[in-house]
């Protein structure tokens, strides 16, 4: 069966929806018919793009770290699986899922991704000792209480996506470094 492709951006959700996968990982709010794997790619789409949009480079280099991580497990994972079978029967297999040349070629390609996994989990690692703490519900709150006060209005954030409320945000980020 062929994976549903789902174009859900900052854009076209909701802060609400938005503050319960983050901070209760509720991803199934983002749709009620994508498999926990198309969630999480979903979820990860999203991150990124809130990432590009707040201008934080260590959270965008954050998930492209973890993005690779899953990416080499996933792959090596099913290059192991073919590797159990003759050479003849695993070469074809192998370049379904992204290998080319020939069987050694491919054998030397396994072993420099195996060493490069390696690498990618102890950046991943790193970084997760270093990360800042989680973000909570009473952040969330502060925050929106905060780019409310500054818009001059209650912020619904059951009808405010995400791309308008940073965009808010930064609004009043600027305004008040102009006045600093």
């Amino acid at each position: 069966m062929e994976k549903q492709k789902y174009s859900i951006f900052c854009k076209n959700i909701t802060l609400d929806v938005f503050i319960d996968c983050d901070i209760n990982g509720n991803f199934r709010r983002l749709s009620e018919t994508a498999t926990d794997e198309e969630l999480q790619d979903i979820w990860d789409n999203i991150c990124t793009e809130y990432a590009k949009i707040t201008g934080n480079n260590t959270l965008s280099y954050a998930f492209s770290v973890t993005k690779r991580v899953y990416f080499l497990e996933t792959k090596l994972v099913s290059a192991n699986y073919c590797l159990k079978y003759s050479e003849e029967e695993a070469l074809p297999l192998l370049k379904k899922i992204g290998y080319k040349g020939n069987f050694d070629k491919i054998i030397a390609q396994i072993k420099r991704e195996t060493i490069e996994l390696q690498s990618a989990r102890k950046e991943h690692d790193r970084l997760l000792k270093t990360e800042q703490s989680k973000s909570t519900e009473d952040d969330y709150v502060k925050w929106i209480v905060s780019v409310s006060k500054y818009m001059g209005y209650r912020i619904d954030r059951n009808k405010v996506m995400v791309s308008e409320f940073l965009a808010m945000s930064k609004q009043m980020e600027n305004e008040y470094k102009k006045h600093k």
